[in-house]
């Protein structure tokens, strides 16, 4: 019997966000805390279905505000096919609640000169999950690409919204290798700051990316050459200015002269000894 089928195209899957933490505050029993999580992540679930007139039941929960109204007593597992699929497992006995949305590609930045068509095929896959322990939150978040072999179409990084929610939550936050997420640097002002700081950075367990700016706390001034008044200047010793855009010096004795091609102005950079 001859029949005709419809070839399924191979594809490729590659991860293009991932996000492991563990949650900081401690106000609350480490049970709140997991259903705060899951109150916000069905919270942002219904933000991104604003569109649709009725919501099923099982995403209709309180507002993470709210949490006092919801007990872990209320969790199951559930699937949901509305405007994208939904599949929720909660497992009881282990403490742990998976959440994944699975959701076509519909472009990026639209409406604006960097916009950027859907591709045809691809897909992406949204998983959360909480893990329940002792007196914290474990908390993982993960989004797939997958899209015919052999497209070639760019893909951005899309951090879900969830992420900045709790971290911003005051009965959340998190903590990652010793580092409060809260988007705010980590200073180095003394001993004690740098033994921290080393004893982080070669935890077996670091892995996170490191960006580190040498500042030397004092403040430059800047002056506009035409406005300056030379005669005014002390005495100095020779100084140098670097044309970064040149990469060459020039030496000149009593001021120093900096071309900034950015702003197209010349400064002059002055100090006493």
């Amino acid at each position: 019997m001859k029949y005709q089928t419809t070839n399924l195209q191979p594809t490729k899957r590659y991860p293009t966000y991932q996000f492991h933490a563990r949650t900081a505050q401690k106000k609350l029993p480490a049970e709140q805390v997991f259903c705060i999580c899951v109150l916000e992540t069905l919270h942002w679930l219904r933000s991104r279905l604003k569109k649709f007139s009725s919501l099923p039941e099982d995403i209709c929960t309180p507002e993470p505000a709210q949490y006092e109204a919801f007990s872990m007593q209320q969790l199951h597992s559930f699937h949901s096919s509305v405007g994208a699929a939904v599949d929720v497992i909660y497992l009881e006995n282990r403490g742990l609640w998976s959440f994944q949305i699975i959701e076509p590609d519909i472009g990026a930045n639209l409406g604006t000169p960097q916009e950027r068509p859907a591709v045809s095929g691809r897909i992406f896959e949204t998983e959360i999950s909480f893990l329940l322990c002792k007196d914290d939150v474990e908390v993982g978040v993960r989004t797939i690409c997958s899209e015919p072999s052999d497209s070639t179409a760019p893909c951005e990084v899309f951090r879900p919204m969830i992420i900045p929610a709790l971290a911003q939550n005051p009965h959340v936050g998190f903590l990652k290798n010793g580092f409060l997420l809260n988007g705010k640097a980590m200073e180095i002002r003394k001993k004690s700051d740098i033994a921290y700081f080393d004893a982080l950075c070669h935890a077996a367990d670091f892995d996170m990316p490191l960006v580190v700016v040498a500042d030397s706390g004092t403040v430059q001034k800047k002056l506009d050459l035409e406005q300056m008044d030379v005669s005014a200047v002390p005495k100095l010793q020779s100084f140098s200015a670097e044309l970064s855009a040149h990469n060459d010096m020039l030496h000149f004795y009593d001021r120093n002269v900096q071309m900034n091609e950015a702003e197209s102005t010349v400064t002059k950079t002055y100090s006493s000894r």
